[in-house]
């Protein structure tokens, strides 16, 4: 290396720690920023000497930043200030749509004549199926928990809710007498996951689960089968009865969950090639097990 490489080289090294010295300490900081105004000039008339010429010959130099960024992050009053004056801004505009009338009556999305407990039960059953979701009725509890061990068949491990959310008495007491282990929600070698559910679209065939504390969503999402455990009085007419039914409630159910998910069959795509692709982000199958 030759003796004007090796100045070079050394040049830079003391620049870049003399800024970084600058940088770290606000009081060189200042220091540097008062003292960077006659040097922009000489920046701005492209006559740096040695490396800095051919930066100077095609670009300048950003101006001096007049705060540091630890002092500008100390400075939020100014920020909040600016939200709130945008704020107020936005509350003082007039309110768009005042000359719409109130609604007198609601359309459904999808007309149902009779809503019956007996009619919502076959629509819902007819709907599930007909977006590839089996569903099993069963006569009682024993029977859902035969039906539970049929689709598990001879695995030892389930990622399942806790049992206070799948409305099944008996759910614990036949895991540990069959030897079955719940397993973590990050198992992706588990092949069944088996969750409750808030209620049951009869209009649909679809599945409202909301998550949160004892019920990971992983459970209706990673494993291949995914099994729901449902009661009949679950079942609403659409997704409008089930909001009139949470807000009848209090909106608590709603609220407490980390978010809410509405399943309507297995996983399906078909954006390449327009070919149907089942499982591809999510169960390839869905079973429900209705309870009376």
């Amino acid at each position: 290396m030759t003796l004007p490489s090796l100045a070079k080289a050394a040049a830079w090294s003391l620049g870049l720690k003399a800024w970084a010295i600058g940088n770290w300490s606000p009081r060189l900081f200042r220091l540097g920023g008062r003292a960077a105004p006659p040097r922009s000039a000489a920046v701005q008339e492209r006559i740096c000497p040695g490396p800095l010429a051919g930066w100077t010959k095609y670009r300048d130099f950003p101006p001096f930043a007049p705060k540091s960024f630890h002092e500008s992050g100390q400075s939020g009053s100014a920020n909040v200030s600016s939200k709130d004056a945008i704020l107020k801004r936005l509350r003082a505009a007039q309110t768009p749509f005042t000359d719409v009338p109130p609604l007198s009556e609601r359309k459904r999305m999808t007309p149902l004549a009779d809503s019956s407990p007996a009619a919502l039960r076959a629509r819902f059953i007819a709907e599930a199926e007909k977006v590839g979701v089996k569903t099993w009725p069963c006569a009682g509890e024993e029977a859902a928990l035969e039906q539970l061990l049929t689709l598990i068949g001879t695995d030892t491990r389930v990622m399942a809710w806790e049992s206070a959310h799948i409305p099944l008495a008996g759910l614990s007491r036949m895991f540990e007498e069959r030897g079955i282990e719940r397993s973590a929600v990050r198992d992706t070698d588990v092949r069944v996951g088996i969750t409750g559910a808030d209620a049951g679209l009869a209009t649909t065939g679809s599945l409202v689960l909301p998550t949160g504390a004892g019920k990971a969503r992983a459970s209706s999402l990673l494993p291949p089968v995914h099994v729901v455990v449902l009661r009949e009085s679950q079942i609403v007419a659409d997704l409008e009865a089930w909001f009139e039914r949470q807000r009848q409630a209090g909106l608590d159910t709603f609220r407490a969950s980390a978010n809410t998910v509405v399943i309507t069959g297995g996983s399906r795509t078909a954006d390449i090639g327009q070919e149907l692709i089942m499982g591809a982000h999510g169960p390839v199958e869905v079973h429900v097990v209705l309870l009376p």
